[in-house]
């Protein structure tokens, strides 16, 4: 099982884009670009290879810009620069669940963390690192069955580690491994080839309503989108 010490490598080369804002999201059972098209994103006719030829195509426009790799096995890969936030948006997300596609998302922005864990079209737990010690940061139709996975990825000393701003995207990663079977190597974040993409519609005037439609339906997307 992976702990926060297996992703020690973030912190160099990838040190920028954790520090200003990472979201990456495993989606189970599609490919790239049927997973565009669940999202209705517009896709580049341009394929780059690594985060790196990712950043440096960042365009600058208001949608939404996403990289979107097919990995071996059942997983697809989908990165966010800038701390890109379509990977918690239920409004997104919610639908693709719904088809019975299993979702974990992370993210992470000026010293916050979160994540998401999608299964048979429910939202199962959602984590906010920011307020482990209260009970809100927990949320979804069964977040106590993340709390395992938790606790076997934050080291025993956590509290008084002087990295711990580091110690916890090290640990979403490895928790979302943990849940999917899926190590996000080094060589799979530098290497993959990505199809890229813009996504128009992330946090409409509705998805607000959304979310406590989904809350009331007991966190089942499929109640939403039969």
């Amino acid at each position: 099982m992976a702990d926060f010490s297996d992703y020690q490598f973030l912190r160099e080369p990838f040190e920028g884009w954790i520090l200003n804002g990472y979201c990456v999201t495993l989606v189970a059972d599609t490919s790239a670009e049927e997973f565009l098209r669940l999202v209705d994103a517009e896709i580049w006719p341009d394929r780059v290879r690594g985060y790196e030829e990712m950043n440096l195509a960042w365009p600058s426009t208001s949608d939404h810009y996403v990289g979107v790799a097919d990995l071996p096995g059942r997983w697809t890969l989908i990165i966010e620069t800038a701390a890109g936030y379509m990977g918690i948006s239920e409004y997104v997300l919610g639908p693709v669940a719904a088809k019975k596609h299993d979702i974990v998302s992370i993210y992470g922005a000026e010293g916050s963390g979160r994540i998401e864990w999608w299964t048979d079209g429910i939202l199962v737990a959602h984590m906010d690192v920011s307020y482990l010690e209260y009970d809100g940061a927990w949320s979804g139709a069964d977040p106590r069955r993340f709390e395992d996975v938790w606790n076997a990825v934050v080291p025993d000393d956590l509290d008084d580690r002087v990295d711990s701003g580091w110690v916890f995207p090290q640990a979403l990663f490895a928790a979302a491994e943990n849940i999917t079977g899926t190590h996000l190597s080094q060589e799979v974040l530098a290497s993959s080839e990505f199809k890229l993409a813009t996504v128009r519609a992330i946090l409409p005037p509705a998805a607000g309503e959304y979310t406590r439609r989904l809350r009331d339906a007991g966190w089942d997307a499929r109640a939403l989108h039969p």
